[in-house]
């Protein structure tokens, strides 16, 4: 069955067509009392998934509101972040790490982080940045970064990658 969004009534309508076919052949009832108990039966589920419903309504607002307070956390950090690939492309920097470039925020934005390095400690990067993608343990590294009308820096870079390996977070 094609992706589509499980909130479409439509979509959810066939999705337990197709289940309740899988199942085959259901027993109907008889009698009075079992159709009679077979709708408080429905009606018990119906309230329970509503309950389950408002219960998922509530957990996602929560995560939201976690997921805004650590962004926002992260946003006024008093130390830079950001987030590269394995190439060390950036993807996202915070206002104090693009301050620690030098550089605005949307310069930064696919920019290779490696090239604000000190040429001669690039490799040294490259291969700690390697070694971060390969595995899932966090590490450190001592980097000198080289911005052009700037004086050199020296930084300790903190780095982990992320849970789904495509990028890594570094402090």
């Amino acid at each position: 069955m094609p992706s589509q969004p499980a909130r479409e009534p439509s979509f959810l309508r066939r999705a337990a067509e197709d289940r309740l076919q899988e199942k085959g052949t259901i027993a109907r009832p008889s009698s009075a009392a079992d159709w009679h108990q077979l709708a408080l039966d429905y009606e018990m589920r119906l309230i329970e998934l509503e309950i389950q419903n408002e219960e998922l309504k509530q957990s996602l607002a929560e995560s939201q509101t976690a997921h805004d307070l650590a962004s926002e956390l992260i946003e006024l950090a008093p130390v830079g972040y950001f987030e590269i690939s394995p190439d060390s492309t950036i993807h996202k920097v915070n206002e104090c790490g693009a301050n620690l470039i030098g550089m605005k925020r949307d310069q930064l934005n696919q920019v290779r982080f490696v090239s604000l390095i000190d040429p001669p400690a690039r490799a040294a990067f490259e291969g700690f940045l390697t070694q971060i993608f390969a595995s899932e343990a966090s590490g450190t590294c001592d980097i000198t970064l080289d911005v052009h009308g700037h004086t050199p820096l020296f930084v300790n870079v903190h780095a982990q990658r992320s849970n789904d390996g495509a990028k890594s977070q570094l402090i």
